[in-house]
């Protein structure tokens, strides 16, 4: 199994445990959010709306993977900040993860702008194309 996907089942193990301590324990069969994460559909900010249906389903889709980075980076960092937590390897595996983390919010965030600038400046050159052909 890869270390991501391992590390992905402890940190659902470590929210089940959380609910669990809270009052919150899940029922047997019971479906939690982090089983469904990667159908929840988030909302997605007005300014990287298209207009197009199909493509805003898909930026919704794309945001959620932003807020699981953001889950992802808030745990890593509340384990980075853990006084406990003094082996070398395993804060270097940390920080590792935690940039990981980033660079993948970093990524899902310009998905998510990329449709609207490519409909954006594909009219501007189109605009450019046209201008330049009567000239």
């Amino acid at each position: 199994m890869r270390q991501d996907i391992r590390e992905f089942k402890d940190f659902q193990a470590d929210q089940a445990r959380l609910a669990e301590a809270q009052g919150r324990p899940r029922a047997r069969g019971q479906l939690t959010q982090g089983d469904l994460q990667l159908l929840i559909q988030a909302e997605v900010s007005a300014e990287a709306m298209t207009g197009h249906p199909d493509f805003d389903r898909f930026l919704s889709y794309l945001q959620n993977a932003v807020v699981i980075c953001e889950q992802k980076i808030a745990y890593l960092q509340t384990q980075l900040n853990d006084p406990m937590v003094v082996n070398a390897d395993e804060i270097m595996g940390i920080k590792a993860m935690l940039t990981d983390a980033n660079a993948r919010k970093e990524a899902w965030q310009a998905a998510i702008n990329l449709p609207k600038d490519i409909m954006e400046n594909g009219e501007n050159a189109r605009e450019l194309i046209v201008d330049e052909s009567d000239a």
